[in-house]
This record gives C-alpha cells, structure tokens and sequence, in this order.
C-alpha cells in the first residue's frame, strides 16, 4: 500500500496532517553534515515530538567528498532518515557514496531532471538493490517528452520508484499547472505503479500555491484510477 509524503521548504511549514517529511539539504540552518551532536540531537528530539520522520533527504555533496559523506550518514542515520536523493550524481566515488548508505540503512535514490541530465537509461548502469529512483513526469514535459508515452513504460524501471511527485505542467514549457490541466501524464504513470502494486510515497508540494487545491484533485485522482 502506497504512503504520502510532503516536500517542505521550511522545517515549520504546514504539514496539512501528512507526517512523512521530504527535506533537502540546509533546511536546519546549514548543511547536515556541518551539525554537531547537540544539533542533531535537537532535531531528533522535534521530529520525536511531532511524531514526524524524515523519508528523503536531498543532499548535493560531490561524490569525490568522502569525508563529507562519511559526516552526512552518521547524522542521517541519527535522525532516522529512510531516503536520500543524490541531486548532482556523479560517477567518481559514486559506489562508495552507496555503500556508505546502504551500511547505514539507507537507500540512495537518484531522480531524472533537466537540469542533472540523469535518463532511465543512464540509471540502468548505476542501479543496485540499495538504490532507487524519484519520479517526476513534469521534468520529461519540460523537455517536450510525453512522460508515460515516450519515457516511463518502457523504462523497465517501474520497480525502483521509490516516490511519485504529484506535480504537471505545460508540455515544452516550466510552467507549474494544477494536476491534470497539463501534459505531465501524471496519472498514467502512477496508475501503472498501482497497477504492480507500488508500496512508494506519493510525494505532494505547494507547488502551484495551493495545497488545498492540489490535495483535492489528487484524491479525485486516485478515486478515479
């Protein structure tokens, strides 16, 4: 059964009652492996009392930094953080930086974008059974690519998908519309991750300025796969 997770901004963003947290990295004040134990602890600590946990953590350390790594994980792993997304993947040191993860319980997740360049393709030759994929079909509309059509099925990595960013926009184009008014193909691609019974998160935003909005159509959504 799938799970919801919400991508925040700001550590006290409203949650909208969803308690599976996606963060990226600097949102404590600095770069988590720059924390000390105190700081760690007292983030721990909130998260405990909120009764929230971290499900993806989205770091840019160059692979080549191993020591940075090597901080980032043990902190991780204090705070109880199941996912992190490596947003610049590299191929220098880039199995140590999963073994490192994965030594710590932790599965590395890479997501195709625009701007990183990253294609199914190409995650095919770095893929392990600790690592994982984040699927955003907006970032294949943004680059005048039918998501589902074009791309996803016939990816044969429906299994690596890890989270689905609930977001679409206009085919060719970087502007953010309300789920199914653009041409992300965002249902199409969950429905067939529901189809082989996807045990994922589907990952919300404020993506477009309006969580009510965007909750409302995705419950439509899925009422309707």
């Amino acid at each position: 059964m799938f799970k919801y997770s919400i991508a925040l901004k700001n550590f006290e963003d409203e949650t909208y009652g969803i308690d599976n947290l996606e963060l990226c990295d600097g949102v404590f004040g600095k770069p988590l492996h720059c924390l000390s134990g105190a700081e760690t602890e007292d983030i721990r600590n909130r998260l405990i009392a909120r009764r929230q946990r971290i499900v993806l953590y989205s770091v840019d350390i160059p692979t080549e930094c191993t020591a940075d790594y090597i901080a980032f994980f043990r902190r991780a792993h204090l705070l109880g953080i199941e996912n992190v997304l490596l947003c610049a993947p590299g191929n220098e040191n880039l199995a140590t930086v999963i073994d490192m993860a994965r030594g710590m319980g932790i599965r590395l997740l890479f997501e195709p974008t625009k701007e990183n360049g990253l294609t199914f393709d190409a995650y095919k030759e770095i893929r392990t059974p600790d690592t994982g994929l984040v699927l955003s079909s907006v970032e294949f509309s943004r680059q005048g690519i039918m998501p589902f059509r074009s791309a996803f099925y016939k990816s044969k990595v429906h299994g690596d998908v890890v989270f689905v960013r609930m977001k679409d926009g206009i085919m060719g184009t970087d502007i953010p519309v309300p789920l199914e008014e653009g041409n992300s193909e965002v249902k199409e691609c969950l429905s067939i991750l529901l189809a082989r019974s996807f045990t994922g998160y589907i990952s919300v935003s404020d993506y477009c300025g309006n969580m009510d909005d965007t909750l409302r159509r995705l419950a439509e959504m899925l009422t309707n796969i």
